[in-house]
């Protein structure tokens, strides 16, 4: 888990993503510097006496800590808040919070003081790019189907994206953004090459509960290798996020292939959405492996019945899955009015998904 945290926001440096138009707004600008050429070089350039203060401050664990520009051995850079950015498309959602857990479990934590600091950083950073280039995520925020915040039929679940903002995205982007609209209630992670990217609302996610480092640059990204997959994915579902995992699923010469077959000008690899992964549907990771207790995911549905002696009772129909080890258990249940039975069966069960109908 500690090497994955060392190289948590290597970033896109892969040459087998051939998504040649993302780069035109700057998504994947440090591509070429995260290959190694260059760090070395810009490493001898620092001052030596600050070197000592600096190496203190360069922990994974530290982020949002430091104020001065300092680019390690991955290429990943640390920027002051006060340094001038590079013009850029930005990836950032800091007011709404699509992909907060369903418990937080962390109030009064010391550690929300680091946190802090990073929002803080990432609200001075990112944010009066986000008013000015994504409105569409502030007050007037609709869902696909163009509700509005205040309507009772609102889906949180979708984003409505007007035709001039997706105008102006390259095909990359665009592609990114098909996915997260239909998605806002997940973190994707969005294969590029041999890297898992975050970006905009996700990448906050990331820094803040993978300790992962914001890229260079004005738009919110992090990233780290596909290595370091199951470790990620599994501390982000334990702490209550739906993780959407999106693959690549076409390599660059295939992609080329379908070009020319296709007379496409499009030059996206293809990507899919591979899973969904949440608390109750890890089936891999070192803490699933140590500790092998079942993690139910209970559906329940709910009925009323009238007994012979004409006293209403409720019936429960219910599915258990435990989902590591294809356990799956089917059942109904007749309860009194104060749902005893059914308190039993969570007490005993103690499921840490529960699916119930809309």
């Amino acid at each position: 888990e500690d090497e994955g945290e060392n190289e948590g926001n290597v970033g896109v440096a892969d040459g087998n993503s051939s998504d040649e138009d993302w780069d035109k707004n700057g998504v994947i600008e440090e591509e070429e510097e995260a290959d190694g050429g260059e760090c070395s070089e810009d490493m001898e350039l620092e001052d030596e006496e600050k070197e000592e203060k600096r190496s203190s401050k360069r922990k994974r664990t530290d982020i949002g800590g430091g104020a001065k520009k300092l680019k390690d051995d991955r290429g990943v850079e640390e920027v002051s808040v006060n340094k001038k950015k590079k013009s850029g498309f930005v990836f950032g959602d800091l007011s709404s919070k699509p992909g907060k857990p369903l418990t937080n479990g962390q109030e009064g934590n010391p550690a929300n003081i680091v946190d802090n600091v990073v929002r803080s950083d990432a609200l001075e950073r990112f944010g009066d790019r986000e008013e000015r280039k994504l409105p569409f995520l502030g007050k007037d925020r609709r869902d696909a189907n163009r509700r509005l915040l205040s309507d009772p039929n609102y889906d949180p679940k979708t984003l409505y994206l007007p035709p001039q903002f997706l105008k102006s995205l390259t095909g990359g982007q665009r592609q990114w953004w098909e996915f997260k609209s239909k998605n806002m209630d997940k973190v994707l992670f969005f294969k590029m090459g041999k890297f898992y990217e975050l970006f905009e609302m996700d990448a906050h996610v990331g820094v803040k509960e993978l300790n992962l480092q914001y890229m260079k640059g004005e738009q919110p990204h992090c990233g780290f290798p596909e290595k370091n997959f199951s470790v990620n994915v599994e501390k982000l579902a334990r702490k209550g996020y739906r993780v959407l995992v999106v693959e690549q699923t076409e390599t660059p010469e295939q992609m080329e292939i379908r070009r020319r077959e296709e007379g496409l000008k499009d030059k996206v690899v293809k990507r899919e959405i591979c899973s969904v992964v949440t608390k109750g549907t890890l089936t891999e990771g070192e803490m699933l492996s140590a500790n092998p207790d079942a993690s139910y995911i209970l559906s329940v549905n709910e009925g009323c019945s009238v007994s012979s002696d004409d006293r209403q009772q409720r019936v429960y129909g219910v599915c258990v899955v435990d989902v590591a080890t294809s356990r799956i258990i089917i059942g109904q249940i007749k309860d009194d009015m104060d749902c005893s039975a059914l308190c039993c069966l969570l007490s005993e069960l103690r499921p840490v998904e529960i699916i119930k109908p809309a």
